[in-house]
C-alpha cells in the first residue's frame, strides 16, 4: 500500500512538472488575462479551471516569450497579479493568493455549556450580513473581515441552541476566545398522535434524473423553488429534499432555507425557518431529505419557497484537498471550474419557479434557459374524519 501512494504520488508530480516543462511561444500586448488563457486552451490544449466569483480574469498584461517553457509564462503573467496556480491531475487550478492587507483576522471556538464538547457547523455570521462562516470538526472557526467592520457584532447561532452576539472587537481582545452555547430545552405537552391521523403528499420538482446542474460556489449564494400548494391543503412542511449533482462537492454542507412568498414581487419574502439548520450530506449524489418536522412550519396554501445556500469555511478558497475535479462527461459537459460546493441538479422543463440570490442580496431570474431546479418538499395535512365521526353517531343510537 505504501509504495502504492508513493508510486501513485511520484506519477502526479512528473505530471505536473511535464505540463509545466511544455515549451511554447507566445506574444500578447496590453490584453486581458482571460484572452490569453483562452488562447493557451485553444491553440495548446492546456486545460484551466477556475471558479468565477473568485478569481477576476480582467487584468490586461503583456506577455512575449519565444521557446519558454509554461512554468515561466505563467510565472510572469500572474507575476502582477492577485492570482496564484496549482497543477492537480493535468489542470492548472488557478486561485487567489491571500489577500491580509486592510484585512483582521478574528478567531475562536464554540463549545456547548452542558458538556464542554466542541459544536461543529454553527454559523458565525456579521449581523450586517457581508461575511460569514462555519466551525470545522473541532468547533474552530476564523474570519477574515475589514477594518471598517471592527464596529460590526458577530451573531452566533445553531441548530438546538440559543443564539448568542457579541461585538467583533471583542474578539481582537481575546486571541483565545471560546464561545459557550447553551442548549434549547422546549417542554411541550403529551399529545397522543397516530401516523394514521396524517397523510403526506409531496409538491415541488421531484423527477428522478437530472438533465443538468447548477453550481452553488459563492458564501451566501441561494438559488429557490417555488413549491406549489395545488390543492391548497393546510398542513405543515415535514421534509424539503434537494437532488445533489456527483458534479458538485457532495461532502460540501449547505444551509436550508423556506421563505413565504411575497404577494407583489412573488419573489422568496418572508423567513419561515428561523432556525440555522446547516445541512452535510456525505452522499455520492441523489436525492438528500431533510427533516423539519420539529420545527411545525405551517405550508401556505399560496405556496412558498425552498432554498438551498452556499456556506464555506474560509479554507474551502485555498486548499487543494477540498477541490473536486470536475471531468469531461458523455453528455459533452465541458468544465470551466473547479468545484468546491454542492451542484443543485435541474430537468428540462423550462418554467418560472426559479429564483436566484445575488450578491447584493437581490432575488432575481435568469432571462434565457431558466431550468426549474430539483427541489421537493413533503406536507403533513390532518385527514378528516367524517366517516369515522358518523359512524361512531350510529353505534352511539344503536346502543341507546
Amino acid at each position: 500500500m505504501a509504495c502504492l501512494l508513493v508510486c501513485l504520488h511520484l506519477n502526479f508530480e512528473i505530471k505536473a512538472q511535464s505540463i509545466l516543462s511544455h515549451k511554447l511561444n507566445i506574444d500578447f500586448e496590453n490584453t486581458n488575462i482571460e484572452e490569453i488563457l483562452k488562447y493557451l486552451q485553444s491553440k495548446e490544449s492546456i486545460s484551466f479551471s477556475y471558479s468565477k466569483s473568485v478569481i477576476s480574469l480582467n487584468q490586461k498584461v503583456s506577455v512575449h516569450y519565444k521557446n519558454a517553457e509554461l512554468e515561466e509564462i505563467l510565472d510572469g503573467i500572474f507575476s502582477q497579479s492577485e492570482i496564484m496556480y496549482k497543477v492537480k491531475s493535468g489542470i492548472i487550478i488557478l486561485l487567489r493568493k491571500p489577500q491580509n492587507i486592510n484585512k483582521l483576522l478574528i478567531a475562536g471556538t464554540i463549545k456547548s455549556i452542558e458538556n464542554m464538547e466542541p459544536l461543529e457547523f454553527v454559523g458565525v455570521q456579521l449581523i450586517s450580513g457581508s461575511g460569514g462562516t462555519i466551525t470545522d470538526s473541532k468547533g474552530n472557526f476564523s474570519l477574515l473581515i475589514k477594518k471598517q467592520e471592527l464596529t460590526d457584532s458577530i451573531v452566533i447561532s445553531s441548530l438546538g441552541f440559543y443564539k448568542v452576539s457579541f461585538p467583533v472587537s471583542s474578539f481582537m481582545q481575546n486571541t483565545g476566545h471560546i464561545v459557550y452555547l447553551k442548549q434549547k430545552i422546549i417542554n411541550l405537552e403529551e399529545v397522543k398522535v397516530r401516523a394514521s391521523d396524517f397523510k403526506t403528499f409531496s409538491a415541488g420538482n421531484h423527477k428522478i434524473i437530472s438533465f443538468g446542474s447548477i453550481y452553488i460556489d459563492t458564501q451566501g449564494q441561494q438559488t429557490a423553488l417555488f413549491i406549489e400548494n395545488k390543492k391548497r391543503k393546510k398542513g405543515t412542511i415535514g421534509s424539503v429534499s434537494y437532488y445533489l449533482s456527483k458534479k458538485g462537492n457532495t461532502n460540501s454542507p449547505f444551509r436550508v432555507r423556506i421563505y413565504e412568498r411575497d404577494s407583489l414581487t412573488m419573489k422568496p419574502g418572508r423567513d419561515l425557518l428561523n432556525e440555522v439548520i446547516i445541512a452535510k450530506p456525505g452522499i455520492d449524489g441523489g436525492w438528500f431529505k431533510v427533516d423539519v418536522s420539529q420545527f411545525n412550519i405551517e405550508a401556505p396554501v399560496q405556496g412558498f419557497y425552498v432554498a438551498i445556500e452556499g456556506i464555506f469555511p474560509n479554507d474551502y478558497l485555498n486548499k487543494e484537498e477540498d477541490f473536486v475535479d470536475i471531468a469531461t462527461s458523455n453528455d459533452n459537459y465541458v468544465p470551466n471550474s473547479i468545484s468546491y460546493g454542492q451542484r443543485l441538479g435541474y430537468s428540462n422543463k423550462n418554467g418560472e419557479d426559479t429564483w436566484h440570490l445575488s450578491l447584493a442580496h437581490t432575488w432575481f431570474q435568469l432571462k434565457e434557459q431558466n431550468y426549474n431546479v430539483m427541489i421537493s418538499a413533503e406536507i403533513q395535512t390532518k385527514k378528516h374524519r367524517r366517516n369515522k365521526i358518523k359512524n361512531q353517531n350510529e353505534n352511539d343510537d344503536k346502543n341507546i
